[in-house]
């Protein structure tokens, strides 16, 4: 079950775009994990908490210039893009825009999705869990948000394969996602 996806997005291309020292990395922390039924939290040597109570999950992404802060609080059903606290409000999907602006990211819209979808991890490039694009098919609004139809410049990056590469990359992630023939729920 789906309990919450973040969509960041920027100006196309943002994360190819050099800067010297920039570098990149993501960092994890947390998680909704639960503990086993019939363990108590609170004796001695337990450590952990209730039973029942989700953890608070947090991601940080550093890509050139860019710094994104997202943390989840599940109990509050409360999203943190860069501290700005997003109510979910029974939603589970939060759409955040202008990732490499100055000015920082905005979030632009929060919508609901159906959040059941099957996992499984694939063993071949690009090592997605499948089940993703069925999440993203459900709503229209998600399929416009990743602005498929956006190339790539091509004079963002000194190496053009470095760009015709991850356009050929996105441009197939596109051709998973878009919409299937059929039950437009799937």
């Amino acid at each position: 079950m789906l309990e919450v996806l973040v969509l960041w997005r920027g100006t196309p291309g943002w994360f190819l775009e050099p800067v010297p020292g920039g570098g990149s990395s993501v960092s994890f922390d947390g998680g909704a994990f639960y503990l086993r039924p019939g363990r108590d939290a609170s004796r001695p040597g337990e450590g952990g908490v209730p039973a029942g109570r989700r953890l608070d999950s947090s991601v940080r992404i550093h890509q050139g210039r860019v710094r994104l802060e997202l943390r989840f609080e599940p109990e509050s059903a409360t999203v943190h893009v860069q501290e700005h606290p997003v109510p979910l409000n029974g939603d589970n999907v939060v759409l955040v825009d202008d990732v490499d602006d100055p000015a920082g990211p905005r979030v632009v819209g929060t919508l609901r999705i159906d959040p059941r979808f099957a996992v499984r991890c694939l063993d071949e490039p690009p090592y997605l869990l499948d089940g993703v694009e069925t999440l993203l098919q459900r709503s229209e609004e998600l399929l416009a948000f990743l602005r498929c139809d956006m190339p790539l410049p091509a004079d963002l990056y000194p190496d053009s394969r470095s760009v015709s590469r991850t356009q050929r990359y996105m441009d197939e992630s596109c051709a998973r996602v878009a919409p299937a023939t059929g039950d437009p729920r799937r």
